[in-house]
């Protein structure tokens, strides 16, 4: 499932809920509020989402909310501790972290945030600040990447910084032999053993993949469609790639991609409202 995870403009923001089923696109159960950096781990029937935080016209608004899906409705659970917007999350609806973002107005963090399924509690610290970051994998074995971090200062967007790809092992975070291509908004998916970061942007959107292997990176075949801040699910044999920003925000994105384990391949589908 795909559920407000475009990053763009205010007018893009969505609760929609749609389910993908190999060849076409169906609505699900509404999100209870409209967002544009949620996080969201689980499969279809059993998923988590929190961390939605949006842009109001004026400001960055961080909601502590979260939520549970069943498959077809969502229902609240235990609200997260440090609201922020950006963030990675990665696991199951019963084991799932959430991983650095951003704290109002633009500071990038470190803090990690664990759930169990009913409640959320303060994690290990990352080892690099970054936000509107990436993450894959499971509680006990995930990876973060991507991103940018606002060291040296607050108005800087230090996208090397956040480049490199950290691993999560249940108990703590450490840098890996791998690295993204340097960009923020990416997507992912897979597993911290094998895993593909996608598309993003800094001045320009791109359609740059980045293989990992659990031990170090490598270029990936790029994509078919440029996208920034896209959903990312399934395996390195059989991934997706949906939703996001086109170039230069001029509309959101309702391209999907499926990677097979060797390239990528458009397909049209069902147009996604992010209204």
């Amino acid at each position: 499932s795909i559920v407000g995870r475009n990053q763009g403009p205010p007018s893009w923001y969505s609760n929609v809920t749609q389910h993908y089923d190999g060849s076409s696109w169906t609505n699900g159960g509404n999100y209870p509020t409209a967002g544009g950096y949620l996080i969201n781990e689980g499969t279809q029937t059993a998923a988590v989402a929190a961390i939605n935080g949006y842009y109001n016209g004026s400001s960055f608004l961080t909601p502590t909310a979260s939520n549970e899906y069943d498959g077809s409705s969502w229902t609240s659970t235990g609200s997260i501790g440090t609201a922020r917007y950006g963030a990675a999350g990665f696991g199951t609806q019963t084991a799932a972290m959430g991983v650095c973002g951003s704290i109002v107005p633009a500071n990038s963090v470190v803090n990690s945030e664990s759930y169990d399924g009913s409640s959320w509690t303060a994690g290990p610290n990352a080892v690099n600040e970054r936000q509107r970051t990436t993450g894959t994998g499971i509680q006990t074995a995930g990876l973060v990447g991507s991103g940018y971090s606002n060291t040296p200062s607050p108005e800087s967007d230090n996208y090397a910084s956040a480049a490199n790809i950290e691993e999560f092992d249940g108990s703590s975070f450490s840098n890996s032999g791998g690295s993204t291509h340097s960009s923020w908004q990416q997507g992912c998916f897979g597993t911290a053993s094998s895993a593909i970061f996608f598309g993003g942007n800094t001045s320009s959107v791109f359609t740059t993949a980045t293989a990992f292997d659990g031990t170090s990176s490598f270029t990936s075949p790029s994509m078919t469609v440029t996208r920034s801040g896209g959903g990312g699910g399934g395996t390195t044999t059989a991934g997706l790639a949906a939703s996001g920003g086109a170039p230069n925000f001029t509309a959101p994105m309702v391209a999907t991609e499926e990677w097979t384990g060797e390239t990528t391949a458009a397909r049209a589908v069902k147009t996604i409202d992010f209204d």
